[in-house]
């Protein structure tokens, strides 16, 4: 079930979550967390942060050092899935272009040798997003390498994840944080807009 934190990496900004368990070869933990935020210009955008551990691997050679999330919007769960609007980020702020209305982007650590990852999104609260009766949202599966995905309910199988951006909680504040990230050669430009984490 959804319950309400405050979430530190998110200086102190009110977020709503949800966790997971994701059982195949290794067990994976999963939390998703929500929140609101105004921008100087434009629409509110929703920031969400996907941050996953998986004890068996935090040691192996590779670690989650692959770990991607695959995502798109959506304007119901389990709906096709349809790109992001305009003025978009990412941190790590590099994203690739997968096809089909998705894109993917990689995962770090939240702080050097820490067994959690983190990717954060943060997208203008409009098309998809805000769905038909506000019931929009992300969906995406975990990507740990290049032949594997990691599904709702039974690992490599089941159903994708999907974040309702219906009913967040509103920071309240306006951010004018910067990304310092460069971006890659395959990666798009998201915009004019700074994005309001820094991380």
């Amino acid at each position: 079930a959804a319950t309400w934190c405050r979430a530190p990496y998110m200086q102190h900004e009110a977020m709503r979550y949800q966790s997971y368990t994701i059982k195949n070869k290794h067990d994976w933990s999963l939390v998703v967390g929500g929140t609101v935020v105004c921008t100087p210009v434009g629409p509110p955008s929703v920031v969400i942060c996907i941050a996953a551990a998986c004890p068996g691997l935090e040691t192996d050679e590779e670690g989650l050092s692959k770990l991607k999330v695959h995502w798109g919007c959506s304007e119901h769960a389990g709906w096709a899935w349809q790109p992001p609007p305009a003025g978009w980020h990412t941190a790590p702020a590099v994203s690739c272009d997968a096809g089909q209305c998705a894109w993917e982007t990689r995962f770090k650590p939240v702080s050097p040798n820490d067994p959690v990852h983190m990717a954060l999104l943060q997208l203008p609260l409009e098309g998809a997003l805000a769905g038909d009766g506000g019931s929009g949202g992300i969906s995406f599966v975990l990507k740990p390498d290049h032949d594997h995905w990691l599904r709702q309910e039974n690992g490599n199988g089941g159903t994708d994840f999907f974040f309702s951006t219906a009913g967040l909680p509103d920071s309240g504040g306006t951010s004018t944080v910067a990304s310092t990230a460069t971006m890659a050669p395959q990666a798009v430009e998201f915009g004019a807009n700074e994005p309001a984490f820094s991380w």
